[in-house]
């Protein structure tokens, strides 16, 4: 057979029957660095020894291969249905976004982990399947983490299920142990890879230079070094075109872009070895790619890895409502993975564009998507399956915070109900299995039974999907052009869009068009698929605000923007790009659609909502009750209603001017020290660690704060008080006493006096005190069970620090002789023995110390 050929030249061969076995009675761990065969040879394996697994295998059920990136799951399926003889959709199938090659003989599927979420909600019990794989969990995608949860749900129903997590860098012992924690049987096994040895070189940028500055001489040096081909990671495709422009007059290389969204072909040719002309002429391959190239695909030709260190990196903005594209310096993990690249076909050498002291500061592993990304599409699809996100077993579990705003977001496009429920609409957005956004339109098009609104909705849901930061100051104006180039455009992103409208408007059954629909029926979708986005000018209508405000908008988001391209104000816009600039406190608005205003007073009339609210009047800050309008944060209208506001209202009010506090609430040194206190040892108190962190306490104010709001008399009490008391009665007397002696405030030194600790935000403590009140202490103390050693600020007689050590038996025997001789001289009426570990500790002068020593003697007698 086909696996055992392979096997032999592939490291994870030895514990393919284990792995095979070990599935029949645990969830597997795999740890296994690229080129162990971990994607290719266990899969087939499994394919190939069904008895292993029971006759469901070899019968009629599938393997499910989860594969985080598009790229990797067609170029594994291609390769596996070749190694069989076969072509894909035979026993070897795949399925991903816009494809799909499967049949009746398929045994093995090889997905993307966003078509597994839509396999497992349409199937809870994934009735035809035996075996899911989920490869590559180390990159953390959302789908990846969440398809991993909804699983080990199913396999609640369904014990049979077998399930096989795979990490190139992630340790299996921690997956293997987290499994454990909550219930599983589970099995870890680590694999060798295969490489070559591997040269790692720094090259930082010198002084006044930046890393772009320093990348075309390390592509040149690398160049010198390839027998083969150079790799070049960068951190999106605006450096890689800069880069290919360099390079254009280089002889003797061919200069290869790779990203996520190249087209599938030119995607394929770089996974391809070179011709055996162009090896002959000495032509070397030069590729030039994101973080893709990190894991998965294999890369012929390259024995050279020029890694620029960084990566563009989703960041969800939840104030904004928007995701923005950062610039960030890659994990350790990742620069390992890049650098294996260059060992795959021989000895290799790999340029890194940092220098070695920053490698060690750089993270260990890169931050989960559940950390950093809009939690929506996340949301909905928890609620599609019917259960609640603290409900699942999640391996990070994603914060608080992150998940209440993408509710708020859901709620107000209303996708969810107020129990956090799908609501008709929001099933039919679900079911549409694209981005949020995007199926929003569709299914909002849909909805209106209407040829324009299903035309309209097919071309902006492409355009959301595939056209991502598109700066055409004016969305109209762009969606015309586009659908004006449909016959003759050579843009690869605009043939993507094209193409992916003809597919939506196949769905929606209705013809592709020249024509854009009218303005009002694309306001009309955009509005029903990004509410938050509406924004109104500041400070009046038309160009008088234009000239006082300089086109600043706030956006129903609850946050500013301002729109420096804009030509002639418009009082209502659908802001649909729109970036952050770091250290300024507004977003620029890049493109947007203008709202007329005899349409808006339409929209607003249905859309608006109304709730109670109040208002703050006088110096005194008596409180009014109003009726207000309200389309997300952006407030319409409001009017008195004449009413005395009920208690619910007015705690309300007072728990919203505590919260405008922010940072400031828990500034003051009390309560920064207890909640650092509390953190360090939450657990021995059977409390969650991340709970008392302050943006989580300010996110949860009305669960703990309310019952001492209510008592509050005025706007000013309100404005001056204090969280410490009501913080401290979310312990009981039990768990306050632990905190105290587990974190002690004050802590008695040999000397006999007391000295406080001071507890920082990072968790560590410190005591400041004379030097000679340690002596005859040989080793430092520990507070929280041995958790925590206090750092000691030893000072001179005279009160000036002299030396800080959380390692007194270090202390002792390197550094004090050292302080010892400068300052034994200086201090002479105080004692400095040579052996002060056992030495008698005291705050005294020589004489006094003596005279009380006596003194005590005498008192004796």
């Amino acid at each position: 057979m086909y696996v055992e050929h392979l096997g032999k030249r592939s490291p994870v061969k030895k514990i393919l029957a284990a792995v095979a076995t070990a599935l029949r009675q645990a969830v597997v761990v795999l740890q296994a660095p690229p080129g162990a065969g971990k994607s290719t040879v266990l899969p087939l394996y499994l394919l190939q020894h069904g008895s292993l697994q029971g006759d469901a295998v070899a019968g009629s059920k599938q393997i499910i291969l989860v594969q985080p990136r598009r790229v990797a799951a067609l170029n594994i399926a291609h390769y596996l249905a070749e190694q069989l003889g076969e072509k894909v959709g035979e026993q070897v199938g795949y399925w991903v976004r816009q494809e799909r090659q499967v049949s009746a003989k398929t045994r093995l599927l090889i997905v993307t982990d966003g078509m597994f979420t839509r396999m497992i909600q349409a199937d809870p019990e994934l009735s035809t399947v035996a075996t899911v794989i989920f490869d590559e969990f180390h990159e953390r995608n959302l789908h990846a983490d969440l398809g991993l949860a909804l699983a080990l749900e199913t396999k609640e129903l369904r014990p049979d299920l077998q399930l096989l997590i795979m990490s190139a860098t992630l340790p299996a012992e921690s997956l293997r142990t987290w499994l454990e924690q909550h219930g599983q049987r589970a099995q870890s096994f680590v694999s060798e890879g295969r490489q070559f040895p591997i040269q790692i070189q720094y090259r930082p940028p010198v002084r006044l230079q930046d890393w772009q500055q320093a990348l075309l001489p390390a592509v040149r040096e690398g160049l010198q070094l390839a027998q083969h081909g150079v790799l070049v990671f960068l951190p999106g495709q605006r450096e890689i075109r800069r880069l290919a422009r360099e390079l254009a007059n280089e002889p003797a290389i061919t200069v290869m872009p790779f990203y996520g969204s190249l087209p599938l072909k030119e995607q394929r040719r770089v996974l391809q070895p070179l011709p055996k002309e162009q090896h002959q002429q000495g032509v070397r391959k030069v590729v030039l790619a994101t973080n893709i190239a990190e894991t998965s695909v294999t890369i012929p030709d390259i024995d050279v890895v020029i890694d620029s260190g960084r990566e563009r990196q989703a960041r969800y903005y939840p104030r904004y409502g928007m995701t923005q594209l950062a610039t960030r310096l890659i994990s350790q993990a990742a620069a390992a993975q890049r650098a294996g690249r260059a060992g795959r076909v021989q000895a290799g050498h790999c340029l890194r564009l940092w220098s070695e002291s920053l490698q060690q500061g750089l993270a260990p592993y890169s931050s989960p998507a559940l950390e950093t990304e809009d939690l929506s599409s996340l949301v909905l699809e928890i609620a599609a399956w019917g259960s609640q996100p603290e409900q699942l077993l999640w391996f990070s579990a994603p914060p608080k915070s992150a998940l209440q705003a993408a509710v708020e977001k859901l709620q107000s496009a209303e996708l969810l109900d107020d129990k956090q429920h799908l609501t008709a609409f929001g099933k039919q957005v679900q079911g549409w299995g694209t981005d949020l956004v995007a199926a929003t339109l569709l299914a909002y098009g849909q909805q209106q039974q209407r040829d324009d609104f299903a035309n309209a909705a097919a071309l902006l849901a492409a355009y959301v999907e595939e056209a991502h930061h598109d700066q055409e100051p004016d969305l109209l104006t762009r969606l015309q052009y586009l659908l004006a180039a449909s016959k003759h455009s050579h843009n690869p992103v605009e043939q993507r869009v094209l193409t992916r409208y003809r597919h939506w408007c196949r769905q929606l059954s209705t013809q592709p068009q020249t024509q854009l629909a009218d303005k009002q029926v694309v306001a009309e979708l955009m509005l029903a698929a990004l509410p938050l986005r509406l924004a109104k000018l500041q400070g009046g209508k038309q160009s008088s605000a234009r000239k006082d405000n300089d086109g600043r908008y706030l956006l129903a988001s609850g946050n500013a923007a301002q729109f420096p391209t804009q030509q002639q104000s418009s009082q209502w816009l659908l802001v649909t790009n729109l970036s952050l600039q770091e250290g300024t406190a507004e977003a620029t608005i890049w493109q947007a659609l203008a709202l007329d205003e005899p349409f808006m007073e339409r929209w607003l009339a249905q859309h608006a909502k109304p709730r109670l609210g109040w208002q703050w009047q006088g110096k005194q800050g008596k409180l009014l009750e109003v009726e207000e309008y309200w389309v997300g944060q952006l407030l319409i209208r409001r009017r008195e209603t004449g009413r005395v506001p009920e208690q619910s209202l007015r705690t309300q009010a007072l728990l919203a001017l505590i919260r405008e506090r922010e940072s400031e609430l828990f500034a003051d040194a009390k309560t920064q020290q207890w909640l650092a206190r509390i953190r360090v040892v939450a657990d021995f108190l059977g409390l969650e660690a991340n709970a008392w962190l302050t943006e989580n306490l300010l996110a949860d104010l009305e669960h703990w704060a309310t019952p001492y709001v209510t008592l509050l008399a005025s706007r000013a009490e309100a404005l001056a008080w204090h969280p410490l008391p009501a913080l401290k009665e979310q312990l009981s007397y039990a768990q306050q006493q632990q905190l105290e002696e587990l974190m002690p405030t004050r802590w008695q030194a040999p000397s006999g006096r007391s000295h406080a600790v001071t507890y920082q935000q990072d968790g560590s403590a410190l005591i400041a005190l004379k030097l000679q009140e340690v002596f005859g202490t040989p080793n430092s103390p520990e507070f929280a069970k041995g958790r925590l050693k206090p750092t000691f600020e030893l000072l001179s007689p005279a009160g000036r620090p002299l030396h800080r050590t959380n390692d007194l038996a270090s202390f002792w025997r390197d550094a004090y002789v050292h302080v010892r001789k400068e300052m034994r001289g200086r201090y002479p009426k105080h004692p400095w023995p040579e052996e002060p570990w056992a030495a008698t500790a005291t705050h005294l002068t020589k004489r006094a110390f003596s005279q009380s020593e006596e003194r005590n003697s005498q008192g004796k007698h």
